[in-house]
C-alpha cells in the first residue's frame, strides 16, 4: 500500500509522520508526505528536527514537496491533518473521499489529549500546526502524531491479519 500523509507545508507535521509510519510499518508499504501549499525544497521545520531522535526518526535530509500528479496518482490512502485538508483533495485535486482519512481518526476513543497553548485534541480532531512555536508547544504535536500513528499501523496489521483469515 502506498501512503500519502498531508499537510500544509509538508515542513512540520507531515513529514514527521511520515517518517513515524515508516518507523512503524517498516518495508511493508510505501510511505510519503506532501503539502496542499505546493512548497518545493524546503527543510523540516528546525524544532521538529531537534526532536525528532526522541521519536527515534531523522528529519535532517528531509525536502518538502507539493502534492503532484504523480503522487496523486500512486497513493492508495491519504492522511490528513485537518478537514481542510481532506476536502482540498477532494475539491481540488479530485482524489475519491473513501481514500482519505484524518489522521487523528485513529487516536484513540473517548481520550482528550492536551496541546498545552494549541488546544486539546480528540479522536476526529484536527492536529493544530505548530509551526513557528518553540519545542516545548511542538512536542505535545508530536505526541499525538506518533500515537495517531502507531494506531494507523495498527489498524493495518489488524485488517491484514482478518484478510490473510479468510
Amino acid at each position: 500500500m502506498n501512503i500519502c500523509v498531508v499537510c500544509s507545508g509538508n515542513i512540520c507535521r507531515s513529514p514527521v509522520a511520515h517518517y513515524i509510519l515508516q518507523r512503524e510499518l517498516g518495508n511493508r508499504h510505501i510511505v510519503f508526505s506532501a503539502g496542499t501549499l505546493g512548497i518545493v525544497g524546503s527543510s523540516a521545520y528546525q524544532e521538529c528536527v531537534f526532536l525528532a531522535p526522541y521519536y527515534k526518526i531523522n528529519l535532517t535530509q528531509h525536502k518538502s514537496q507539493g502534492i503532484t500528479l504523480d503522487l496523486l496518482n500512486k497513493s492508495d490512502i491519504f492522511l490528513t491533518m485537518t478537514k481542510v485538508h481532506s476536502k482540498t483533495l477532494v475539491q481540488i485535486y479530485k482524489v475519491p473521499q473513501e481514500k482519505i482519512n484524518l489522521l487523528s481518526n485513529y487516536l484513540p476513543e473517548n481520550r482528550t489529549f492536551n496541546l498545552g497553548i494549541l488546544g486539546s485534541i480528540t479522536k476526529g480532531d484536527d492536529i493544530p500546526d505548530p509551526m513557528g512555536m518553540e519545542s516545548k508547544s511542538v512536542k505535545p504535536v508530536l505526541d499525538i502524531l506518533e500515537l495517531a500513528c502507531i494506531g494507523f499501523a495498527k489498524s493495518i496489521q489488524d485488517k491484514q491479519e482478518i484478510d490473510c483469515k479468510k
